[in-house]
């Protein structure tokens, strides 16, 4: 009689090695979701910084066409008087494009 209660240990640890594989691979793909959306993210603020620090650059100076940064480029290219698209480019690939419009209101001298 023992024989046959000691056989019944081999499904119930089978049973629990598949409940503990099935757990583990699961909180494996959540984990891998959430660097895939980490990394999304931080190269979308990445590139609208960028982008950011484009527009006041445009502001100040409306006839360039390419700005360097540390973490990436920003292609210029003028549309219409007041109209850009700029497309931000970071290092890893990851890009982005705006299209601007300036309004640029006069100020008066008195």
């Amino acid at each position: 009689m023992l024989k046959n209660e000691r056989g019944a240990v081999l499904p119930f640890v089978l049973l629990t090695m598949l409940v503990t594989q099935l757990l583990f691979f699961s909180f494996l793909t959540i984990y891998e979701n959430q660097m895939q959306t980490y990394i999304l993210l931080k190269n979308h603020y990445q590139s609208q910084a960028l982008l950011g620090l484009t527009e006041r650059q445009l502001n100040e100076d409306a006839s360039l066409s390419k700005i360097t940064f540390n973490i990436g480029e920003v292609k210029i290219q003028h549309l219409g008087e007041k109209n850009y698209q700029i497309t931000s480019q970071l290092e890893n690939g990851y890009s982005e494009t705006q299209v601007v419009d300036f309004y640029i209101e006069e100020k008066d001298e008195n």
